[in-house]
């Protein structure tokens, strides 16, 4: 990969893959070592595809 990263950027994409994933955003929290959601909620990087393939995996067609 080109390009510096740090080790804070990394704590972004492992948050946000483990959403991505169906991790709980609380055990996600807990992870982090965040004591509020909202931090934790800024972390994460989801785009609409990531909203709607959410949406689909709670209600799955019959």
């Amino acid at each position: 990969m080109a390009g510096r990263h740090f080790a804070h950027g990394w704590r972004h994409t492992y948050a946000t893959s483990l959403v991505r994933r169906g991790v709980d955003i609380h055990v996600v929290q807990r992870l982090m070592g965040h004591s509020n959601i909202a931090t934790t909620s800024r972390y994460l990087h989801l785009s609409d595809a990531d909203l709607i393939d959410a949406v689909d995996r709670a209600f799955p067609e019959s």
